[in-house]
């Protein structure tokens, strides 16, 4: 066997993983298509009920329905870091919130229009880590990309090669 064919054994492996692991990824992300956005839980503020490494789904939700108790996505004023913790009360269009593993109430209560949404009940153990570490590390999109680029190449070069 030449060298070339175990080359394109290799780059076909490796392009079958990066397959798999694209489709897992478009399919946390497909619930986009009906509003729903994901969130990696990243802290143990929402403990038991969220585990580090979950991904959660949330979407926009009229104030009028927002109740105490619903788990909501929000940022503060002064930071983009989404959080997620439930409504502790809401009082005067102001709303405390609570993470389910805190003793006390967050010390800063938010007003609506900093409420992304109602985070739903489902929720994906441990894939948070997967997406979280893809987000964070965009080198690998670029090697994946390369990887099925040779993939291409090898695929519909065959006149260096025979079968």
């Amino acid at each position: 066997m030449n060298a070339l064919k175990v080359y394109k054994k290799i780059v076909d492996f490796a392009a079958d993983i990066i397959y798999i692991f694209a489709i897992l990824y478009a399919l946390v992300h497909a619930p986009m298509l009906l509003g729903h956005k994901p969130v990696v839980i990243v802290s143990n503020s929402m403990s038991p009920t969220l585990k580090v490494g979950s991904i959660v789904y949330y979407t926009y939700t009229p104030e009028e329905e927002l109740k105490q108790y619903d788990m909501i996505a929000f940022t503060y004023d002064d930071d983009d870091t989404l959080i997620t913790h439930r409504i502790n009360s809401i009082n005067n269009g102001k709303f405390e919130t609570k993470g389910d593993g805190n003793d006390k109430a967050d010390s800063k209560l938010i007003e609506y229009s900093n409420i992304k949404g109602r985070v739903s009940n489902v929720f994906i153990p441990f894939l948070g880590y997967y997406v979280g570490y893809v987000n964070n590390n965009m080198y690998i999109i670029v090697c994946a990309v390369l990887v099925l680029i040779a993939e291409f190449i090898l695929d519909n070069l065959k006149c260096f090669y025979k079968n």
